[in-house]
């Protein structure tokens, strides 16, 4: 991985004249800081401005990517925003229509019974956060301390090993969060290449961004090597091609793209 603006040149020049540009963008970790609780994530005022002129552009589709719930997603983004793809891509809205991986009744009916099991948990944990995301379910477990996320993590193992076992669940690991969701072979990375491919199948040639913090993301990095793909927070073994340190760096990029000759 190169430092962002070590190349900043380079990217300017691949960035410049480009007809069409889709912008991939995590929400937690990339737009919005990592907090104690989901509930407590925010988008700053600076970068809501910034993602409200990038959707008037003309040569910019923007879609917000996010583990979160598509309800959750539509009250923490600015209206502006129609592309929206949550619970890492399993349902969506863009331009205004919405769509969803389709389900087998199988995976839907183990779903619901872990979600019956998990929300025991937090009679042992009541720190934890459990997260409903109709389509899948998120433990959250920052709020614990070292010696309760051990005791933690091999109850949860006990309870969802059978699902996973029998491949009708996965569990993502995140940022001290667990993502459960159907093991039916769909990322962010899925998601993100049909969009592309629908695009590519009109005759347009876009030029795809990435940028994410967590490894859902690397999903997403893996499908585009021709693209610009960046990782928020330097990890040397991402698959993404540049870094930026922080949430203000990305909006410090999405502040180049607005002066870039592309809006």
């Amino acid at each position: 991985m190169k430092n962002f603006w070590k190349d900043i040149n380079n990217i300017k020049k691949f960035i410049s004249g480009k007809s069409l540009i889709v912008l991939f963008l995590d929400f937690d970790g990339t737009i919005s800081p990592i907090k104690s609780t989901p509930k407590k994530a925010k988008i700053a005022p600076k970068t809501q401005e910034l993602l409200k002129k990038l959707s008037v552009s003309p040569n910019i589709l923007t879609v917000i990517i996010s583990g979160r719930s598509l309800k959750d997603l539509r009250q923490k983004i600015p209206p502006e925003i129609v592309n929206l793809a949550a619970n890492h891509g399993l349902e969506w809205v863009i331009e205004g229509k919405y769509n969803h991986v389709p389900l087998k009744s199988k995976y839907l009916r183990s779903l619901r019974l872990a979600k019956l099991s998990i929300k025991n948990l937090a009679e042992s944990f009541p720190n934890i956060i459990i997260e409903d995301k109709k389509l899948g379910v998120a433990i959250h477990y920052r709020l614990l301390d070292n010696h309760q996320i051990i005791i933690f993590k091999t109850r949860f193992k006990s309870i969802i090993k059978k699902y996973t076992d029998a491949n009708l669940l996965e569990v993502i690991n995140g940022k001290k969060v667990f993502d459960i969701r159907p093991a039916v072979n769909w990322t962010k990375g899925n998601f993100a290449k049909s969009i592309v491919e629908k695009i590519v199948s009109q005759g347009r040639n876009p030029l795809v961004i990435c940028i994410g913090d967590d490894t859902t993301d690397e999903d997403m990095f893996n499908k585009f090597d021709s693209g610009i793909t960046i990782k928020v927070g330097k990890n040397n073994v991402s698959k993404s091609k540049y870094y930026v340190q922080n949430v203000d760096e990305v909006a410090k990029f999405l502040q180049l793209l607005i002066e870039s000759s592309v809006v």
